[in-house]
């Protein structure tokens, strides 16, 4: 999906900095007898638009956290970076809507913002759910590249020891094969359906800034699994540009280049794209220890609508769940108010942005536990 929507390289360089690369490939495979486990995100607003509450505010968040208990097991919650302001000692009052931070030891919280997060991190794990937080480290633009280093494993230590065991997966980074890590900006190739050809110095600086974010994690929450999701399944894509053996080898490249517990991909598409997902998959499996989906979804506003949405949602489960996956996440909870209603972009949601319930809701949500059968 796009930066708005949401919504984790190379060995050597972890030898010349002490870093260890974590034990990501196997031959066994540690869920192939687990029961399917199911998850959706979640974004959280802590802002205002025109002084009116954000619907996804922290009361509402906790009310459809409620009505999903006992219904799936996971909850992705988009940890955002700009309404906790990290900041230095020396910024100003004025400043602290912005990145104010002249050095990485200087990173701090914005504490009126982070209790919030606080909050609902306790509520939701008070109700039994596992959690996986997306973190996305700013980008830190004024810093060299081994400064940015360390602010982005300060970041990540800052947060791990706060939330320790109460995060169970961290994702570092979202879709870094389609978009710059730091930047946030897509990679032309991307607008074409096609995977971008990512350099090696892309891929070394990607391994290196998810080795020091890991590295910040392990030291407060060693039992935590980090990862990062890859867009762009093979045949997924309507109107992709190359083979799909082609596609398969730039994930590869890019899995084979990273530091995490385990791989994970976001699928939007349908069963004519995915005929063949079983055999991909396998191969991904046989070098990979674990395969999650990430993210996957249907938006309701092109034609079929919500009805549809619901229909090609429980399609989509059904071809991961046959194939072996164990952990589905799908995207998302609730639809953006930042987009017109009839963008495809903002009504994911099984959940309109004003708190509606969509015709496709009770549909999917009552199913999802069908699947662990």
């Amino acid at each position: 999906m796009s930066a708005a929507v949401f919504l984790f390289i190379l060995i050597a360089s972890f030898q010349n900095c002490g870093i260890q690369k974590l034990p990501l490939k196997s031959g066994n495979d540690s869920s192939k007898n687990a029961q399917l486990e199911t998850g959706l995100t979640f974004e959280f607003y802590l802002s205002s638009t025109n002084n009116q509450p954000h619907p996804q505010d922290l009361g509402n968040l906790k009310k459809q956290v409620l009505a999903l208990k006992g219904k799936t097991d996971w909850v992705r919650l988009h940890f955002l970076t700009t309404e906790t302001v990290w900041i230095s000692d020396q910024c100003t009052s004025e400043q602290l809507a912005q990145f104010c931070v002249d050095k990485p030891g200087n990173l701090t919280t914005y504490e009126p913002n982070m209790l919030m997060f606080d909050e609902a991190i306790s509520f939701i794990k008070s109700q039994g759910f596992k959690i996986i937080l997306y973190l996305n480290p700013p980008s830190f633009s004024n810093f060299s590249f081994s400064d940015y280093l360390g602010a982005v494993k300060k970041y990540s230590e800052l947060i791990a020891q706060r939330y320790g065991s109460k995060i169970d997966v961290y994702q570092i980074f979202n879709e870094a094969n389609l978009r710059n890590f730091r930047t946030g900006e897509a990679f032309p190739a991307a607008a074409t359906h096609a995977l971008p050809s990512l350099e090696a110095n892309y891929l070394n600086d990607l391994s290196s800034a998810i080795a020091e974010a890991a590295a910040g994690i392990k030291k407060y929450s060693p039992k935590a699994l980090i990862t990062t999701n890859a867009g762009g399944w093979p045949g997924a894509w309507p109107g992709m540009g190359e083979s799909k053996q082609t596609t398969y080898n730039k994930l590869d490249e890019f899995f084979n280049a990273l530091p995490l517990d385990f791989i994970s991909f976001d699928i939007y598409g349908e069963r004519s794209g995915l005929d063949d997902f079983s055999l991909w998959l396998k191969q991904f499996k046989n070098k990979y220890k674990d395969v999650w989906i990430m993210e996957a979804g249907w938006c309701s506003s092109i034609s079929g609508g919500e009805s549809l949405q619901a229909e090609k949602i429980l399609d989509l489960i059904g071809i991961f769940s046959e194939a072996g996956i164990k952990r589905i996440i799908l995207y998302e909870y609730q639809d953006k108010i930042f987009y017109p209603s009839n963008d495809c972009e903002a009504t994911f949601g099984l959940v309109k942005a004003d708190g509606s319930l969509k015709t496709s809701h009770d549909t999917v949500i009552n199913n999802l536990k069908s699947w662990d059968q």
